[in-house]
Protein backbone atom coordinates (compact mmCIF):
# COMPACT_ATOMS: atom_id res chain seq x y z
CA UNK A 1 0.00 0.00 0.00
CA UNK A 2 1.52 3.27 -0.90
CA UNK A 3 2.60 6.05 1.66
CA UNK A 4 -0.73 8.71 1.86
CA UNK A 5 1.46 10.62 4.22
CA UNK A 6 4.53 11.52 1.43
CA UNK A 7 1.47 12.35 -0.91
CA UNK A 8 0.07 14.54 1.21
CA UNK A 9 3.16 16.70 1.87
CA UNK A 10 3.33 16.87 -1.66
CA UNK A 11 0.39 18.27 -2.51
CA UNK A 12 0.59 20.73 0.87
CA UNK A 13 4.39 22.12 -0.06
CA UNK A 14 2.09 22.66 -3.93
CA UNK A 15 -0.37 24.24 -2.62
CA UNK A 16 2.03 26.87 -0.23
CA UNK A 17 4.26 27.82 -3.36
CA UNK A 18 0.49 29.32 -4.99
CA UNK A 19 0.37 32.56 -4.16
CA UNK A 20 -3.51 34.59 -4.50
CA UNK A 21 -2.70 37.95 -6.61
CA UNK A 22 -3.71 40.66 -4.12
CA UNK A 23 -4.88 42.73 -7.02
CA UNK A 24 -6.10 40.63 -9.93
CA UNK A 25 -7.59 43.31 -11.78
CA UNK A 26 -4.88 45.25 -11.62
CA UNK A 27 -4.38 46.01 -15.53
CA UNK A 28 -7.88 46.29 -15.88
CA UNK A 29 -9.28 49.40 -16.52
CA UNK A 30 -13.08 50.04 -15.57
CA UNK A 31 -14.53 53.26 -17.15
CA UNK A 32 -17.88 54.81 -16.01
CA UNK A 33 -20.37 55.26 -19.00
CA UNK A 34 -20.57 58.15 -21.54
CA UNK A 35 -23.72 59.07 -19.61
CA UNK A 36 -22.92 58.81 -15.72
CA UNK A 37 -19.76 61.17 -16.98
CA UNK A 38 -21.82 63.43 -18.68
CA UNK A 39 -24.46 63.97 -16.17
CA UNK A 40 -21.75 64.61 -13.37
CA UNK A 41 -19.96 66.62 -15.16
CA UNK A 42 -22.60 69.23 -15.66
CA UNK A 43 -20.51 72.12 -14.09
CA UNK A 44 -17.73 71.81 -16.25
CA UNK A 45 -19.78 71.47 -19.26
CA UNK A 46 -21.05 74.65 -17.99
CA UNK A 47 -17.81 75.96 -18.18
CA UNK A 48 -16.87 74.89 -20.92
CA UNK A 49 -19.95 75.98 -22.51
CA UNK A 50 -18.84 80.13 -21.72
CA UNK A 51 -15.34 79.04 -22.36
CA UNK A 52 -15.70 78.44 -25.88
CA UNK A 53 -18.68 80.93 -26.26
CA UNK A 54 -16.30 83.60 -24.96
CA UNK A 55 -13.26 82.87 -27.06
CA UNK A 56 -16.05 82.57 -30.17
CA UNK A 57 -17.33 86.04 -28.63
CA UNK A 58 -13.46 87.39 -28.43
CA UNK A 59 -12.38 86.25 -32.13
CA UNK A 60 -15.24 88.13 -33.79
CA UNK A 61 -14.89 91.17 -32.58
CA UNK A 62 -11.41 90.91 -32.87
CA UNK A 63 -12.04 90.90 -36.79
CA UNK A 64 -14.93 93.05 -36.53
CA UNK A 65 -13.49 96.22 -38.40
CA UNK A 66 -12.15 94.18 -41.22
CA UNK A 67 -15.32 92.34 -41.59
CA UNK A 68 -17.21 95.76 -41.47
CA UNK A 69 -14.69 96.85 -44.57
CA UNK A 70 -15.35 93.80 -46.53
CA UNK A 71 -18.95 94.21 -46.42
CA UNK A 72 -19.05 98.34 -47.24
CA UNK A 73 -16.22 97.36 -50.05
CA UNK A 74 -18.58 94.24 -51.47
CA UNK A 75 -21.73 96.65 -51.08
CA UNK A 76 -20.80 99.71 -52.82
CA UNK A 77 -20.64 99.16 -56.02
CA UNK A 78 -24.86 98.89 -55.67
CA UNK A 79 -24.70 102.16 -53.61
CA UNK A 80 -26.10 105.67 -54.87
CA UNK A 81 -22.76 106.94 -53.54
CA UNK A 82 -20.60 108.41 -56.43
CA UNK A 83 -17.54 107.21 -57.92
CA UNK A 84 -15.54 109.45 -55.92
CA UNK A 85 -16.80 109.14 -53.03
CA UNK A 86 -16.18 105.35 -52.80
CA UNK A 87 -13.22 103.83 -51.06
CA UNK A 88 -10.38 102.26 -52.83
CA UNK A 89 -9.21 100.03 -50.47
CA UNK A 90 -9.20 98.15 -47.50
CA UNK A 91 -6.63 100.59 -45.84
CA UNK A 92 -8.55 103.94 -47.64
CA UNK A 93 -11.92 102.49 -45.87
CA UNK A 94 -10.05 101.80 -42.47
CA UNK A 95 -9.09 105.31 -42.50
CA UNK A 96 -12.40 106.90 -43.68
CA UNK A 97 -15.08 104.99 -41.87
CA UNK A 98 -14.00 106.23 -38.45
CA UNK A 99 -13.58 109.75 -39.49
CA UNK A 100 -17.43 109.67 -41.42
CA UNK A 101 -19.30 107.93 -38.96
CA UNK A 102 -18.05 109.20 -35.29
CA UNK A 103 -14.76 107.82 -34.27
CA UNK A 104 -13.72 103.61 -34.45
CA UNK A 105 -16.54 103.08 -32.62
CA UNK A 106 -18.18 102.87 -36.22
CA UNK A 107 -15.96 100.09 -37.34
CA UNK A 108 -17.66 97.92 -34.72
CA UNK A 109 -21.37 98.60 -35.87
CA UNK A 110 -23.07 95.30 -36.30
CA UNK A 111 -20.67 93.27 -34.04
CA UNK A 112 -23.25 93.09 -31.20
CA UNK A 113 -25.52 90.95 -33.16
CA UNK A 114 -22.77 88.64 -34.30
CA UNK A 115 -21.77 88.29 -30.85
CA UNK A 116 -24.88 87.08 -30.01
CA UNK A 117 -25.42 85.17 -32.76
CA UNK A 118 -22.16 83.18 -32.82
CA UNK A 119 -21.62 82.58 -28.59
CA UNK A 120 -24.42 80.38 -28.35
CA UNK A 121 -23.32 77.89 -31.51
CA UNK A 122 -19.67 77.77 -31.03
CA UNK A 123 -19.97 77.44 -27.24
CA UNK A 124 -22.43 74.53 -27.92
CA UNK A 125 -20.51 73.01 -30.88
CA UNK A 126 -17.50 72.69 -28.46
CA UNK A 127 -19.52 71.29 -25.08
CA UNK A 128 -21.42 68.75 -27.02
CA UNK A 129 -18.35 67.75 -29.38
CA UNK A 130 -16.73 66.77 -26.45
CA UNK A 131 -19.83 65.28 -24.65
CA UNK A 132 -19.64 62.85 -28.19
CA UNK A 133 -15.90 61.69 -27.74
CA UNK A 134 -16.49 60.63 -24.48
CA UNK A 135 -19.39 58.87 -25.89
CA UNK A 136 -17.74 57.36 -28.83
CA UNK A 137 -14.69 56.71 -26.73
CA UNK A 138 -13.51 52.87 -26.96
CA UNK A 139 -15.05 51.41 -23.53
CA UNK A 140 -11.30 50.10 -22.52
CA UNK A 141 -9.78 54.00 -21.51
CA UNK A 142 -7.84 53.77 -24.61
CA UNK A 143 -7.99 57.13 -26.67
CA UNK A 144 -10.40 57.58 -29.06
CA UNK A 145 -8.82 56.47 -32.70
CA UNK A 146 -9.85 58.13 -36.33
CA UNK A 147 -12.92 56.30 -36.53
CA UNK A 148 -14.41 57.90 -33.25
CA UNK A 149 -13.66 60.86 -33.60
CA UNK A 150 -15.23 61.28 -36.64
CA UNK A 151 -18.26 59.72 -35.60
CA UNK A 152 -18.09 62.46 -32.76
CA UNK A 153 -17.27 65.00 -35.50
CA UNK A 154 -19.95 63.39 -37.80
CA UNK A 155 -22.79 63.16 -34.26
CA UNK A 156 -22.00 66.85 -33.07
CA UNK A 157 -22.33 68.52 -36.64
CA UNK A 158 -25.92 66.58 -37.18
CA UNK A 159 -26.75 67.58 -33.94
CA UNK A 160 -26.21 71.17 -34.32
CA UNK A 161 -27.83 71.77 -37.98
CA UNK A 162 -31.00 70.00 -37.06
CA UNK A 163 -32.24 72.65 -34.61
CA UNK A 164 -30.58 75.65 -36.31
CA UNK A 165 -31.11 74.51 -39.92
CA UNK A 166 -33.80 72.02 -40.44
CA UNK A 167 -33.87 72.37 -44.43
CA UNK A 168 -30.58 71.13 -44.99
CA UNK A 169 -31.36 68.29 -42.62
CA UNK A 170 -34.42 67.43 -44.21
CA UNK A 171 -32.62 66.99 -47.58
CA UNK A 172 -31.00 64.17 -46.12
CA UNK A 173 -33.87 62.15 -44.88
Amino acid sequence: MPDNSSNSKDKASKAADFVLDSKPHANFRFKEPWTALALDNLRGFSIQLACAGGSGAIAKTAVAPLERVKILLQVQQMSSVPKAQRYKGVWDALRRIPQREGGLKALYRGNGANVARLVPDVGFKFAVHDQFKLMFSPPDGSPPGVQEKMAAGAATGAVLVAPTEPTPALRLL
